[in-house]
Parts: C-alpha cells; sequence; structure tokens
C-alpha cells in the first residue's frame, strides 16, 4: 500500500496529537535564537507594509492564532475553518506576504504550514 505525503502527513499529526493528549509526550517549542518569531513579524508588518501590528491589533492576534495552531499542529483545515471572514481575508490578501519577508526561523517554518492552510481556504 502507498501513501501520498499528505496523507502521511495527516497521520503523523494524528499520532503526535494522540500522543499529546494521552500525556506520553510533552514539549515546549524553544524560540529559535533571537527575538520572538511575533517581534520580528511585527517588525516587518508595521516597516515594510504599513500595517499596525500592536499587540492588540487584529493582524497581531491572527498571526498568535496561526501560531498557535502551527505549534499544536493542527490540522490545517481545523486552523482554517477557526478563523473568522475578516482574518480570512487579512490572511489571505497581507498575513502570507508579511510572513514571507520575516526572516525569523520560525516564520519560515510556518511558511510551510501556512501554505497547506491558504490551500484548505480555497
Amino acid at each position: 500500500m502507498r501513501l501520498t505525503k499528505r496523507q502521511l502527513k495527516r497521520i503523523i499529526r494524528e499520532e503526535y496529537s494522540r500522543l499529546k493528549r494521552r500525556g506520553l509526550l510533552q514539549e515546549t517549542r524553544p524560540i529559535a535564537g533571537g527575538a520572538a518569531p511575533s517581534a520580528e513579524f511585527s517588525a516587518v508588518c508595521e516597516g515594510s507594509f504599513g500595517i499596525p501590528c500592536g499587540p492588540n491589533s487584529p493582524m497581531h492576534r491572527l498571526f498568535e492564532k496561526i501560531y498557535d495552531c502551527f505549534v499544536r499542529m493542527t490540522d490545517p483545515m481545523e486552523c482554517a475553518e477557526m478563523m473568522s471572514g475578516p482574518e480570512m481575508g487579512m490572511f489571505m490578501d497581507d498575513f502570507m506576504n508579511i510572513l514571507v519577508e520575516c526572516q525569523h526561523a520560525e516564520c519560515q517554518e510556518m511558511l510551510h504550514y501556512c501554505y497547506e492552510l491558504e490551500s484548505c481556504c480555497y
């Protein structure tokens, strides 16, 4: 039996989630050096795109929501379902462009997750 890459990823995510729920796997994700990814994301957001990205801004809240999905290895479809209409618009219009520009290592890792998330939005 052959598995596609997508099927294998889904199986790994499901098993990982099952192990975490049972308490057999506990880990924290270390910040990849330097500033937090949200700080660099905010700097790119405000500096390069002129979009407010302070702690209470809609863009910052969207970043936190997607980052949380990424860290928890939430299925991209489930993450897409958690976004409101305006958040989905921000994600499609500006979020991905800002994430591409952000050079933080975790932002670059999260970008791959966001490509999967983007494909769920169509």
